[in-house]
Parts: C-alpha cells; sequence; structure tokens
C-alpha cells in the first residue's frame, strides 16, 4: 500500500512538472526596464488583489485591462508562463473575453508552440465570428513553414474578409521557393 501511494504522488508530480507553464525567452531589458517592468507587475498584483469598483471601473470582479497590464509586464520580462497563468486567471472572472483568448495565442505563438497557438485562434475566430484570425493562423503556419496550411487559411481570410495582402503573399512565395530549393 505504502509504494503504490508513493508512486501515485511520484507520477503527481512528475504529471505536474511537465503541465506547468514556465516558459521563458530572453529578453533584451536594462536594468531600470526590468526594475520599472517588476513595480508595474507588484502594482497590477496589489490593485488585482486589493480591487474596488470607482468612477472608471465599476465591475464587481477586476477589470480586464489589469489582467492585461500584469501579464503584458510578465512578458515584458519575458515570463511567458507567467503571463498565460495570469490570462487563465482572468478567465475565471471573465470566462468569454476576445482581449484575454487572443492575448492567449499571441503567447502561444510567441512560445513557438504553433499548434496551440493555431487552436486557440480558431477557437477566437469560432467563439466571436472574427475572420481576422484566420490571418494571424496564417502567420502561425508561416512561422512553422507550413506552406499549405499558410495557404489555406490565407485563403479562408481573403474569401471572408474581401481583402489581400501583398506581404504574406511574399512570404507565402517564399517558402514555396525554399521547399523548391530542398
Amino acid at each position: 500500500m505504502f509504494k503504490k501511494t508513493i508512486s501515485l504522488l511520484l507520477a503527481v508530480l512528475f504529471l505536474s512538472g511537465c503541465l506547468q507553464t514556465d516558459w521563458t525567452v530572453k529578453v533584451d531589458l536594462t536594468d531600470e526596464e526590468k526594475q520599472e517592468t517588476q513595480a508595474t507587475i507588484a502594482d497590477y498584483k496589489d490593485k488585482i488583489k486589493n480591487y474596488e469598483p470607482d468612477d472608471v471601473f465599476f465591475t464587481l470582479d477586476p477589470p480586464i485591462p489589469f489582467w492585461v497590464e500584469l501579464a503584458r509586464a510578465y512578458e515584458s520580462l519575458g515570463q511567458l508562463g507567467d503571463a498565460l497563468d495570469t490570462y487563465e486567471k482572468a478567465k475565471t472572472y471573465y470566462p468569454r473575453s476576445q482581449a484575454i483568448e487572443n492575448n492567449i495565442g499571441r503567447l502561444y505563438e510567441k512560445a513557438e508552440k504553433y499548434e496551440k497557438a493555431v487552436e486557440q485562434y480558431l477557437y477566437v475566430a469560432e467563439e466571436f465570428q472574427e475572420p481576422k484570425y484566420y490571418y494571424d493562423i496564417t502567420w502561425v503556419y508561416l512561422k512553422a513553414k507550413d506552406r499549405k496550411n499558410a495557404e489555406k487559411y490565407f485563403n479562408i481570410w481573403q474569401l471572408a474578409t474581401q481583402k489581400t495582402d501583398g506581404q504574406t503573399q511574399r512570404a507565402i512565395k517564399d517558402l514555396r521557393e525554399e521547399e523548391k530549393a530542398n
């Protein structure tokens, strides 16, 4: 019985370590910029913790801009996991926020979790009926060097918005030429 309990505990610890969002990216900030950003983090954590409605923000829960600014401060320090965790906490108060959902997609993209970014942008596009996210998906696939899917979602975006974009067309063309060269 004791061995089973230990084994179960170790498995839970292992899995929690695998699921943890401890992504960090290198950022180029001066010491002064880091201190300012850390002060911003402390300020917004305090604002969220001690939130009271006022003349500017009258929601019952800490408003979305507080969560977004806190997450952006973490992101500017390269702490993408903390930024993602912040958005996930904000979703407990605001489960249908397009801003939060879009920013989660951006974080996945920045962390080069391209499949998760595509899933997130597809969710936002469908949930909020916003075809502009197909453009974001196009660029995720371009970064992932997946020309076929990039073309597919670029075409979906073009049909839905009746727009085009020369920069994206060039990027797809360049990727096609790169494929031919290889």
